[in-house]
């Protein structure tokens, strides 16, 4: 943002929190409610710049919390798209918890984004990309003024699905990325993953410990009659 200094030891995903919002979030002063115009011009500097701040963000929906009367709505939804970007981490129920039954009720894009968000949770990823097309308030009033929305939450989504799959077809990643063959195939090389040899419609993904398969123990079975036994020669011991 102009005219802002950065803060050299405070980093926030690989970059540097501003000096006079570090001021702000870092002390008593995130409580001051004249401090919400800076905040939310922060925001913006956020969606512009692909860069995020929870911190901040919290601390602005704590102001809109403690005084109702400037909450901006816009700057909400805003806050929200950007917790989007961050899944898996919980940063959007964070945000959620600090928004009042009220708003959610009488703003359709908070609404909307709440469904998106369960959407991605519930891993219905076809569901999402068609949710949020089928919604221009929420795509064009929120999400697309996210800078690199789309391509977080397909990291998201790529992540949640090495977590899982050993192997995925080509078809299905088209489905859950909402991309096309080509992009897919561009999308493949940059995660690094590769083509099953033998069938090239198929993707191999890295091996986890989360998506390697379980070696399933043995179980002995007991019958009841030798439990019986057992259970009698320890009465006898005792």
């Amino acid at each position: 943002m102009p005219g802002l200094e950065t803060k050299s030891g405070a980093d926030c995903a690989g970059w540097a929190r501003p000096q006079e919002i570090a001021n702000i979030v870092e002390t008593v002063a995130r409580y001051n409610p004249e401090n919400i115009e800076v905040l939310e011009r922060y925001v913006t500097t956020q969606l512009n710049s692909d860069t995020y701040d929870r911190d901040a963000n919290l601390a602005l929906l704590k102001l809109y919390q403690f005084n109702p009367d400037p909450r901006n709505l816009e700057y909400v939804a805003a806050v929200l798209a950007k917790a989007l970007t961050a899944l898996p981490d919980p940063d959007f129920n964070l945000c959620l918890a600090l928004i009042t039954d009220d708003a959610l009720n009488t703003h359709p894009v908070l609404q909307q984004l709440w469904e998106a968000q369960q959407l991605l949770e519930r891993c219905s990823f076809v569901e999402f990309w068609r949710f949020v097309e089928d919604h221009a308030e929420v795509r064009d009033g929120a999400l697309d003024a996210c800078k690199g929305f789309d391509e977080h939450v397909r990291d998201f989504i790529a992540r949640t699905t090495v977590l899982t799959c050993q192997t995925v077809s080509e078809q299905v990643l088209m489905d859950w990325l909402n991309l096309s063959a080509e992009e897919v195939r561009e999308f493949v090389a940059d995660k690094a993953w590769s083509y099953d040899e033998k069938d090239d419609s198929v993707v191999v993904l890295p091996v986890t410990k989360e998506n390697a398969p379980k070696v399933k123990g043995e179980q002995e079975v007991v019958k009841f009659e030798q439990l019986k036994r057992i259970i009698g020669h320890s009465n006898e011991v005792y």
